[in-house]
């Protein structure tokens, strides 16, 4: 019963923290990249701002309880086994949001018109009727296999299907995906950070 409490409390703490920095980071970055700045270098800097002035308020205890339980997570995270896990994914997940946002930029106008007609062919408007397709039709391995090469390789056709994707949804893919891109970029820089600081400089529990 007290390894589920602690369990339990390790959950909470964990949601808590990551709701502290969603709730303050992403509205901000959302509002700088829509009315501040559309270029996406111009917003690096945000979070780690935020960051670093969250992360110094608790170590001041200016923060209460927050404070507390914001460091011991990031020192808890920064020092487990799987922060080498999450870096590899965080990697990963940048390479493909960058391929998606690149893709859905830089498209050749010839590739995006030829997926274009062929989805009408097949009655496929909308993100909606992607779905109806997909669960009304059988997908072979080999055919599976070919989706996931084209979709996390650089080549015109996944170029073409991000680009036809972000049309479907009224253009919001790009904006979001950059937003999340320089956010996630930021958070590995400073995960790395923090991963130096409290295994060099602060005492171990």
């Amino acid at each position: 019963m007290h390894n589920m409490g602690i369990t339990r409390q390790s959950i909470l703490e964990s949601l808590f923290v990551a709701g502290v920095f969603i709730g303050i980071l992403f509205p901000l970055r959302f509002v700088f990249y829509h009315y501040l700045s559309h270029y996406w270098i111009g917003a690096f800097g945000i979070t780690s701002v935020v960051m670093f002035l969250i992360l110094y308020l608790s170590s001041k205890g200016k923060l209460g309880k927050a404070g507390t339980i914001i460091i011991k997570r990031l020192e808890k995270r920064a020092k487990g086994k799987t922060v080498k896990g999450l870096i590899i994914f965080n990697c990963f997940i940048l390479y493909f949001w960058s391929l998606v946002v690149i893709g859905a930029t830089y498209a050749d106008p010839i590739v995006v018109t030829h997926i274009t007609t062929e989805n009408n062919k097949l009655g496929i408007k909308n993100t909606q009727q992607i779905f109806q397709y997909a669960q009304t039709h059988t997908i072979t391995i080999q055919e599976y296999i070919i989706s996931l090469m084209l979709t996390f390789t650089h080549n015109p056709v996944s170029f073409g299907m991000f680009k036809v994707l972000n049309l479907m949804l009224g253009g919001w893919l790009v904006p979001l995906l950059t937003i999340l891109i320089v956010e996630q970029s930021e958070s590995l820089g400073i995960l790395l950070y923090l991963r130096y600081r409290f295994q060099h400089h602060l005492p171990k529990e």
